[in-house]
């Protein structure tokens, strides 16, 4: 009785320590469903440090044409606006 006691708590630690989340995950570009914004490109040249390396994108406001910088990561998002050298947001038509 003593021994399967032991068996059983060897299997159940090994099941726990044996099996996890993945540390990579795959990330999808941005779809925007009946949305104003658009996906315009990745920005993995940016050097943002980036917890779990959540992709970096550059989204696009079809009705102002300003850019924005979107953050996707796992189960978060954020989201800024694009500024050139002079400070002004970054607009595209």
């Amino acid at each position: 009785m003593k021994n399967r006691k032991r068996i059983l708590i060897l299997v159940v630690l090994a099941t726990f320590l044996l099996t996890g989340c993945s540390s990579r995950r795959e990330y999808l570009k941005p779809e925007f469903i009946d949305s104003r914004f658009e996906y315009v490109g990745d920005l993995d040249t940016i050097d943002i440090p980036v917890y779990d390396d959540a992709p970096i994108y550059q989204i696009r406001d079809t009705e102002t044409g300003a850019n924005y910088i979107y953050l996707a990561g796992h189960y978060r998002a954020s989201i800024c606006p694009m500024y050139d050298a002079d400070g002004q947001v970054v607009v595209t038509n």
